[in-house]
């Protein structure tokens, strides 16, 4: 599997969580982000997008999983339009490493791994109880089960929607 982001993705207020699976390379050894820059952008009008990206500087930990997911916590930097529940587009430029001993965030200039972008739709949906999973350090030992609660209340929400008629 590539990079992606998770097709569901939750916002609160001026914050967006900006996650998605890992997975292995050829030889079965995990996917670990070594460092990550993700913007998430929504058109409001023909002139101004709402947009998020990281506040924080590079070197900084990434809440993740190895072979599982990652989860990065990223800030509206627009005053108006505010995000809204429905399409957007995320984007990303990572730095991927299936080095199995680099578990633990490396020093900037000891880093390594391959770059990889990549880019698609996805969907805003407003949760303060997924943002509060993803950045309230009850998940921080255990990732991988805050994405999947976070994925399953995503889900929730998403399937209780109305739907087109």
């Amino acid at each position: 599997m590539g990079p992606q982001f998770s097709q569901l993705l939750a916002y609160h207020g001026n914050t967006v969580i900006a996650m998605g699976p890992l997975g292995q390379n050829d030889t079965q050894v995990f996917d670990y982000v070594e460092e990550i820059h993700a913007w998430i952008y929504q058109e409001a009008t023909l002139t101004e997008h709402a947009a998020a990206m990281p506040l924080t500087s590079a070197g900084t930990p990434i809440l993740q999983q190895a072979g599982k997911c990652w989860m990065v916590e990223l800030k509206a930097i627009t005053a108006t339009p505010a995000f809204k529940t429905g399409r957007a587009f995320a984007v990303a430029i990572a730095l991927f490493s299936n080095d199995a001993t680099s578990r633990t965030t490396r020093a900037i200039g000891a880093k390594k791994g391959r770059v990889v972008w990549w880019g698609h739709p996805v969907q805003l949906l407003d949760s303060p109880d997924a943002v509060q999973d993803a950045t309230g350090g009850e998940y921080e030992d255990n990732p991988g089960a805050g994405f999947d609660e976070i994925t399953s209340t995503l889900e929730g929400l998403w399937n209780q929607r109305p739907q087109a008629t």
